[in-house]
């Protein structure tokens, strides 16, 4: 019993008439409810069964001035295919139809208007005693990561991209070419712009790349600072040396007092002497800051720092810092800066 349905619901509002929706429906395997909307203050619901019987019915609330009808504009039996291999027979449809515009339109559809002199109160109990303790770590009614709710949210890591290895939103991956800032992509699948990595000194002083030499087997992208300053044939490095920085997901929010662990892997072709500090966001103020010093046979093979750094100032936008002014070859992986008063 395939047919099809048009319904249109108009409100009406001082002599104007606005379409609230027109919808179409066909119906082809009962018993299958066609219909169940609400719109404003209308509620229609219409059903066939294998019966052959139909149901309608609409409630129109008074909570507004406005008068709602609900029109039929077309109810026709406009396909009857496959009749008698769906088990109906056409006479009973047409007639239980005939019966529906004939007997429920004029009755519950064409009503006059509702009461315009109803009025609703609504009751709110703010009181202690219906309130309800809530948890100082709830912070939301789910979580899930999407948008920096863990990394950048509830995380207490302050690096962003601690492995070097993620793409920034909205970019793709550009693989072998040269990037602004002097990073350049180390290889197959890997992004090009090592964001939010950025580098300290300029080209001549500095090279920084990515490659697939990590410790980590599952995840070998390794990020290669390459110092040229300080060499036989090259300038002098720069007053507190060159390297790379991170300013975190949102600017590292560091607090006077408080005290951070830096962990990260590092190897090198030489000995090495790294400054990992805290500072402010254009590098002019240092908020706590120490050295790491290592010699060769130390750092040949991949090696696990970790220092605790005590912030000496407050500073809400800042960035966390590894330079050198020592001539050589350096990788760094996994990059992490924690506070140590965070939760386990």
């Amino acid at each position: 019993m395939p047919f099809e349905l048009t319904l249109e619901v108009v409100r009406e509002d001082l002599s104007v008439k606005k379409k609230l929706w027109r919808s179409k429906f066909i119906m082809n395997l009962p018993p299958i409810e066609i219909l169940r909307r609400s719109m404003h203050s209308v509620v229609a619901i219409a059903q066939v069964t294998k019966e052959n019987q139909f149901i309608f019915w609409r409630t129109v609330k008074g909570a507004s001035k406005l008068c709602c009808r609900i029109l039929f504009l077309e109810l026709i039996l406009i396909r009857l295919r496959n009749v008698q291999a769906m088990g109906y027979c056409k006479a009973p449809c047409v007639f239980l139809l005939c019966l529906f515009i004939s007997f429920c339109l004029p009755r519950q559809l064409l009503a006059d208007e509702v009461d315009k002199n109803l009025t609703a109160q609504l009751f709110i109990d703010a009181s202690e005693q219906s309130s309800r303790p809530i948890p100082q770590t709830l912070f939301g009614i789910f979580f899930e990561e999407i948008n920096h709710a863990g990394a950048g949210g509830l995380w207490a890591e302050l690096v962003s991209n601690r492995g070097s290895k993620c793409v920034p939103f909205g970019r793709g991956l550009d693989i072998g070419g040269c990037v602004g800032d002097g990073f350049e992509a180390g290889g197959a699948n890997i992004p090009s712009n090592i964001d939010p990595w950025s580098i300290i000194g300029d080209e001549s002083s500095i090279i920084v790349s990515t490659d697939r030499s990590s410790c980590f087997e599952r995840n070998k992208v390794a990020l290669k600072m390459e110092v040229l300053c300080n060499s036989e044939d090259t300038h002098i490095c720069p007053s507190g040396g060159v390297g790379i920085y991170n300013p975190g997901f949102w600017g590292m929010n560091i607090e006077q007092g408080k005290s951070y662990k830096i962990v990260f892997y590092v190897r090198s072709t030489g000995a090495i002497d790294i400054s990992v500090s805290f500072t402010s966001s254009d590098g002019l103020q240092t908020l706590s800051s120490t050295n790491i010093k290592a010699s060769a046979s130390d750092v040949s093979n991949w090696t696990k720092m970790e220092v605790l750094l005590e912030a000496k100032e407050t500073n809400h936008n800042s960035r966390l810092q590894l330079t050198t002014s020592k001539n050589g070859v350096v990788w760094f992986d996994q990059v992490s800066a924690m506070p140590l008063d965070t939760y386990k």
